[in-house]
């Protein structure tokens, strides 16, 4: 793994966690793959040190994440903003991208955590679980938006 690709995935781990889709397990092991791609810092260290047994949100593993991002150059968003919604549709949206997620079980998920009064980023993936719920009394296929979800998350990756 390179180290900008090092870097990005502890983003993505870390910004799914910020939003609580996340443990903080995949969080340390994306920092310790960090180390081992070349990147450096105390910060990093300090997250990589981190016990993978911590299960819910605390105040002192959120500032380590933080400071270990900031230290790399990649801040991340305040949790409970839309930035960090905006932030964890961009990192599902990769990952469904990357045959992580079936298109359906994104749409659902957009739903369930940020639902139609989520930022205006995520309505159209919220909107198309909607479309899943109506296939019966539509003429829509799976497939065809099954397609449509993937045309979004094309849309909303910027790398």
């Amino acid at each position: 793994m390179t180290s900008p690709t090092a870097i990005d995935e502890l983003y993505v781990q870390a910004v799914l966690w910020l939003v609580d889709e996340r443990g903080l397990e995949p969080v340390v092991r994306a920092a310790c793959d960090a180390l081992v791609a070349g990147l450096d810092g105390a910060e990093l260290q300090s997250l990589a040190a981190l016990s993978v047994h911590s299960s819910s949100y605390d105040s002192e593993v959120d500032q380590t994440v933080r400071a270990a991002l900031a230290e790399q150059g990649r801040p991340l968003p305040p949790r409970g903003s839309d930035e960090a919604t905006e932030a964890a549709v961009r990192a599902m949206a990769r990952e469904a991208l990357r045959g992580r997620w079936i298109p359906r079980e994104l749409a659902a998920w957009a739903h369930r955590v940020i639902g139609h009064s989520g930022p205006a980023l995520a309505q159209p993936l919220v909107n198309l679980d909607d479309c899943y719920d109506a296939l019966d009394y539509s003429g829509d296929t799976e497939a065809d938006l099954d397609a449509q979800v993937l045309s979004f998350c094309g849309s909303v990756v910027t790398d």
